[in-house]
């Protein structure tokens, strides 16, 4: 059975199928373009000392078996592909739609949350060091943990009775690289943990277990690698299960969330922060709904300014 729940403007429509929640896509030429218009101002302000990369991640509508309901839903992939040819040619695409969809069958996907899970997560970071000719760590690399009993956003959202009885399961990967992840909420410096257990008791925010929820001002994790590698993730709150596995390739991750970040409280708009911290590597990383989303994007453009 399936039914759908209004939901706010970033993603229209949840449809439940076999105690599953997912977002149905509507294709936005609109804010497809705007995307890439970002995206392409950002690459010609930069300038060639800084590689970008675009990193978007689907929702599980994509990857589930949505037969009897196409007519109600658009191809993510389709979008991807009128993208590409919108992108300039110098910003690197990390085909995350392929990543994933090599494991589709595997718990990927939140039943009650609309966010990637750390495995999903995993997979995109795969594909991302790939492509940029880095070795990625092996899963069995990382010591696990588990936390039970998740209702996340979908949950919420719907308050479905379905998904009250399928919570999920985080299952966590620890980094095994040394670091100090300091996270500036406004002026003010806090240390945090990138897997941060303080969130594992509630039942609607545990996903903010990853990067103690991430949504600082600006926030930079400066681990033991001693490579001088230095990278920016500009990122939604996907990001944030995925910026840990960049650890033990990175000496300096700033993470930035388009939301958040003020110039009024580091006195510099996002180049100048960039130029900075040495930084020569951007990774956007956004998943559909909010590249597919105009008001989204209209923030990130905003930070150059």
């Amino acid at each position: 059975p399936a039914r759908t729940f209004e939901e706010d403007e970033t993603v229209g429509y949840y449809l439940i199928v076999d105690g599953q929640a997912v977002q149905l896509f509507k294709f936005n030429r609109e804010g497809m373009d705007y995307y890439a218009q970002v995206l392409n101002e950002y690459r010609e302000r930069l300038g060639e000392d800084v590689t970008i990369y675009s990193m978007i991640p689907p929702t599980a509508s994509e990857f589930i078996k949505l037969k009897r309901y196409k007519d109600i839903t658009d191809s993510q992939n389709d979008a991807m592909d009128y993208l590409y040819g919108k992108l300039d040619p110098g910003i690197v695409t990390i085909n995350v739609y392929d990543a994933l969809n090599q494991h589709k069958d595997e718990y990927i996907f939140f039943k009650t949350d609309h966010h990637w899970t750390a495995l999903g997560a995993y997979y995109g970071y795969e594909a991302f060091m790939k492509a940029t000719g880095q070795t990625p760590v092996p899963l069995e690399s990382y010591e696990t943990a588990q936390v039970e009993g998740y209702l996340g956003s979908s949950y919420t959202k719907t308050l479905s009775k379905e998904l009250e009885k399928n919570p999920d399961t985080i299952q966590l990967y620890l980094p095994f690289t040394q670091y100090e992840y300091t996270m500036y909420e406004g002026n003010n410096a806090r240390k945090a943990d990138v897997i941060d257990m303080q969130y594992a008791t509630g039942k609607w925010d545990k996903y903010l277990i990853f990067l103690s929820n991430g949504g600082a001002t600006w926030s930079v994790i400066k681990t033991d690698v001693h490579n001088g590698k230095k990278i920016l993730v500009m990122k939604d709150s996907f990001g944030n299960a995925w910026v840990p596995f960049l650890m033990p390739h990175y000496e300096e991750i700033y993470v930035v969330d388009a939301r958040f970040y003020s110039k009024s409280f580091t006195g510099m708009n996002i180049l100048e922060f960039i130029e900075h911290h040495g930084i020569d590597e951007v990774v956007f990383l956004f998943y559909m709904e909010d590249v597919n989303w105009t008001k989204f994007m209209q923030g990130v453009e905003k930070l150059l300014n």
